[in-house]
């Protein structure tokens, strides 16, 4: 029993660590970044994307804007 318990406590913190190592960042509008020129269109672009929890979307320098 006890190494049942050890297996699943194994099993358990490989998938939770496999889950957390495979977030994604995400630059809104990939090469063009966050842009108004050219009018992009941001919902074809996060249409063709698979977001999943974890996932970071934008990429930009916080001390670049002032945040609340």
């Amino acid at each position: 029993m006890a190494m049942s318990t050890k297996h699943l406590l194994v099993l358990t913190l490989g998938l939770a660590m496999a889950a957390t190592s495979s977030a994604v960042v995400y630059k809104v509008g990939d090469s063009n970044g966050w842009t108004i020129l050219g009018n992009p269109n941001y919902r074809d672009w996060a249409g063709n994307k698979t977001f999943h929890v974890g996932d970071t979307i934008g990429n930009f320098a916080a001390v670049h804007y002032k945040m609340p």
